[in-house]
């Protein structure tokens, strides 16, 4: 990574070692990986794919279902596209998935989806026009693809293709690292890239070479498959109604866990063989496990295993979303059966209405506890100090400021009191400390909590995981507590 931290200011090296095991696994058999780096507009997401660009077989800006396989020339029977031009196996990237999302004829849409379906599993047989014989294609392709955090908007996506994607998600930075964005952005980036490009290509070959000496131990996978009940969970569909009540309408259609376990191990496997240890590759295969579900319900997710209760109020002022779409997203946690609302009559089954979901709070029921040992238990591993330890052992309460409270939000005045603000800051920050923790041991950067300005502590990751740190008192800088995303 010091090569490229040369003409890039990188944060969090993660999408960089997402993006070269998922380039690795293009050289494994069976069931391919395919990786989704999702993260806002000039995060970081291009770069990955420019890392990898002399690995892959074919870097597309674009993707549509005549390019990938499609006839020539009828009469004749030439089939033509990328799949045909593609060695057997190969690693394509998709540098801007967005534009697929955001087209405008969902007929041509849905077609790609179908067909990408059939490429996953790995043969495509289909008739075209008057072709008098069938259009096939058989073979193994690794796709990683970029994309903004509007692919959680798309039910149609969701519904043909997100149990086939594994995501990472980049987080948006803050000021100060926009600013040394900036800074690094100032010098002559070209040298540096092409630096980097070689090296990953000389990276990649030589962890497929190492791939056949790896073997995972029996508890990493059995880590593995709890992540993968996961993801399973996090990303399972919960139907609603196309009025504007949105009301749950249906029963929840929830995956299997072999894919999305094959998946990970497969993940896994491929950062050890890049040189990450079984320990650092179980850190980026738990926050994949989360990342892969959509965004507010992962953090939903890691609030309600850090502070047990809260109420869509009150996820509404921590996260920045409003208080409907914060209680949709506890309903549906809920209806899952990873969410349980307190006191209320009314059963998971049953959609509540906006005045019970905002002012009950809602807990983890003992599935959503089982759920958080998966995430944040590393003990299986037989580590001293790690990630998941560290959440028992290090993590301390950051009590806010007095003067943290702010004006009642009247969409939740059912609970809006004298601390409700600052416990949304809490919960805010609760939530910024849980992800600097699922990642800490893949990240190089200090890890400090942000919107914590009486932080008495921070916490930063070491070579053995994570330890306590009282920063200068020039650190601790004063100000309004506002709780930010």
């Amino acid at each position: 990574m010091r090569y490229v931290e040369q003409y890039l200011h990188v944060d969090d090296p993660a999408p960089f070692y997402f993006g070269l095991a998922v380039a690795v696994s293009a050289a494994l058999e069976g069931q391919p990986l395919w990786g989704m780096l999702v993260g806002p507009p000039a995060g970081g997401k291009t770069e990955v794919l420019k890392l990898l660009g002399p690995v892959a077989n074919a870097a597309l800006d674009d993707v549509t279902a005549p390019g990938l396989l499609s006839w020539s020339d009828m009469s004749r029977g030439r089939p033509v596209g990328v799949l045909m031009r593609i060695p057997n196996p190969a690693f394509v990237t998709i540098s801007d998935f967005s534009t697929v999302l955001a087209s405008s004829q969902r007929g041509l849409r849905d077609q790609l989806f179908a067909l990408l379906r059939v490429v996953f599993d790995g043969k495509v047989t289909r008739s075209l026009g008057n072709a008098d014989k069938m259009l096939t294609w058989e073979g193994r392709v690794t796709l990683l693809a970029a994309c903004t955090p509007a692919i959680d908007n798309y039910s149609s996506h969701s519904d043909a293709l997100g149990p086939r994607w594994v995501f990472l998600r980049i987080r948006a930075r803050d000021q100060a690292a926009q600013r040394a964005v900036l800074r690094k952005a100032r010098g002559n980036t070209t040298a540096g890239r092409a630096k980097s490009q070689a090296l990953a290509r000389q990276l990649v070959r030589l962890a497929v070479a190492r791939l056949s000496s790896i073997e995972l131990s029996p508890e990493f996978h059995d880590a593995i498959d709890n992540l993968s009940l996961v993801t399973c969970s996090g990303r399972a569909t919960v139907p609603r109604e196309s009025s504007w009540r949105r009301e749950i309408d249906g029963v929840v259609d929830k995956e299997e866990p072999p894919r999305v376990a094959k998946q990970l191990t497969i993940l896994a496997l491929c950062c050890c063989a890049i040189g990450l240890t079984e320990h650092e590759a179980l850190s980026l295969c738990r926050r994949v496990a989360l990342d892969s579900a959509p965004a507010l319900r992962g953090r939903a997710v890691l609030m309600l295993a850090e502070l047990g209760s809260f109420t869509a109020a009150e996820m509404a002022r921590a996260v920045g979303c409003s208080p409907k779409t914060a209680a949709r997203v506890l309903e549906d946690l809920a209806f899952i059966g990873i969410a349980t609302q307190a006191d209320s009559s009314a059963s998971r089954w049953d959609a509540p209405s906006d005045s019970v979901a905002h002012a009950k709070p809602f807990t983890l029921t003992h599935e959503g506890q089982m759920l958080r040992s998966s995430l944040l238990d590393d003990h299986v591993l037989g580590r001293a100090v790690d990630a998941g330890q560290a959440m028992d052992e290090v993590l301390v309460e950051h009590p806010p400021p007095p003067n943290r409270g702010s004006s009642a939000d009247t969409n939740a005045s059912a609970v809006a009191d004298t601390s409700s603000t600052a416990r949304a800051g809490a919960m805010s920050d609760a939530a910024d400390r849980m992800l600097g923790l699922l990642r800490a041991v893949t990240t190089a950067a200090w890890y400090e909590p942000p919107g914590q300005p009486g932080s008495s502590l921070m916490l930063r990751p070491t070579g053995t995981g994570i330890e306590r740190w009282r920063p200068p008192p020039s650190r601790a800088q004063p100000g309004d507590g506002a709780a930010r995303d």
